[in-house]
């Protein structure tokens, strides 16, 4: 790799980046204000899971037809547009009197974050050698991460120093400088900076790209990858996005800030162990072992939650620490799915394991939210409802369920050696 495209992959990658950790922080935002939000909006169990979903479910209806886009015309104008989208929808929630404009800003700052991922591993498919995608996709989401740490204390810090709206409205100011440094920065091929490309790669017309979909959809590797990332991840997202602060703080009796901190360790977990996970898929050449022992250890985390004992702060956060090393392994099941499928099709690939995830992780939202309310006996702390500890089971006993369905995927996951550069049976399932 010569030192002109090693610095323009390094600029690209950075510009990208940014925009994953504004993804980030979004997603994991709701649960850490969700006391501010219920009482400035008078919302429910419900009404407040379904504004923590709404992230979850636009997301995963977008992520098929981000995945057409992606593929038809490259990630530059599709992540700065988004990034714009994005900057809007933050403005509009930060200035929301009411639930309904609430959800609306949610749906437009989702709406424009859709595409920011699936963009970065087409860049990095693109842009990089194969052999390095897994370490990448793991760095990836260890940056990303770093946006949800920052969604935890720090966001809690800064909501009581100057107000959850203040900081959304600073978030809509750095997602517009975000847009502008894609829109200079990034290309969609090497060639477009004249740089040597690594793969011969041409852009797909729509007919090719409905037959990308087709065959992605009958290839049977798809399918185990779908369900592992869902279970792993959507389990994940739900806890740490929007119902972890919420019950350590009324089951456990934790202050806002000390749950946002203990839920941090989690996100931390996530962030160390990206990497990690990316390095020992390359070094080893397997992604099952890696991903299955991940999900086994989340599930006995699950476990602890749903029994809820009482254990010193510093118990606790090894607690979280090892739940978010243990899920992060679902980072895997992308590089699972890009294996078994065209590389000319890895945005769809990647979108169908996306959509797949942030369909369950609302689904898993909203029943927690539900079996809350329909459990709870009715305390009030002010204007917000306080849940006991037996309608917390009834909502952890979903996200234990759910993880064993993506544990049982798992064991059924596609892999080749990396280091054998064996052909991925995808080119069988090319339409």
């Amino acid at each position: 790799m010569d030192s002109k495209g090693r610095s323009m992959r390094l600029r690209i990658m950075a510009a990208l980046l940014l925009a994953l950790l504004i993804t980030f922080f979004h997603r994991f935002a709701i649960g850490v204000v969700a006391d501010d939000l219920q009482r400035e909006l008078l919302l429910s169990a419900a009404a407040l899971s379904n504004l923590g979903a709404a992230y979850f479910y636009v997301y995963g209806v977008l992520q098929v037809p981000v995945g057409f886009i992606l593929d038809g015309l490259g990630p530059k104008r599709l992540t700065a547009a988004g990034m714009v989208t994005a900057a809007v929808g933050s403005f509009l929630f930060a200035a929301a009197p009411n639930y309904g404009l609430a959800l609306l800003g949610r749906i437009i700052v989702t709406t424009g974050l859709a595409g920011i991922f699936l963009s970065i591993l087409k860049v990095q498919s693109i842009w990089f050698e194969a052999r390095y995608f897994s370490l990448l996709a793991g760095i990836t989401s260890s940056v990303g991460n770093l946006g949800a740490v920052l969604a935890q204390a720090p966001l809690a810090a800064a909501a009581a120093a100057w107000g959850w709206r203040t900081v959304f409205f600073g978030l809509g100011s750095v997602s517009l400088f975000s847009a502008a440094a894609i829109w200079i920065v990034v290309a969609d091929r090497p060639e477009d900076r004249g740089v040597t490309p690594i793969h011969h790669y041409e852009q797909a017309d729509r007919r090719a790209l409905l037959q990308g979909l087709y065959a992605v959809l009958r290839n049977p590797h798809t399918w185990p990858a779908a369900v592992a990332f869902s279970g792993l991840m959507g389990t994940n997202m739900a806890l740490g996005g929007v119902w972890g602060v919420s019950y350590l703080s009324q089951v456990h009796g934790f202050g806002r800030e000390t749950a946002a901190m203990l839920m941090l360790w989690m996100t931390l977990g996530l962030l160390l162990g990206s990497p990690v996970v990316g390095f020992l898929a390359g070094k080893i050449g397997r992604l099952r072992p890696i991903i299955c022992g991940g999900s086994t250890a989340a599930l006995v985390v699950y476990a602890v939650l749903w029994i809820a004992p009482t254990l010193p702060i510093w118990a606790w956060t090894l607690l979280f620490l090892a739940l978010g090393l243990s899920a992060i392994s679902f980072i895997l099941c992308f590089t699972s799915v890009k294996e078994a499928n065209n590389l000319r099709y890895s945005g769809i690939a990647t979108s169908v394991v996306n959509f797949s995830a942030f369909s369950v992780s609302a689904l898993i939202s909203l029943l927690m939210g539900w079996a809350l309310d329909v459990t709870w006996d009715g305390v009030l702390a002010g204007s917000a409802p306080v849940y006991s500890l037996a309608s917390f089971r009834w909502a952890l006993g979903i996200l234990l369920l759910f993880n064993l369905l993506g544990l049982t995927a798992a064991f059924f996951l596609y892999e080749r050696a990396e280091k054998k550069c064996k052909p991925a049976p995808a080119q069988r399932y090319t339409g």
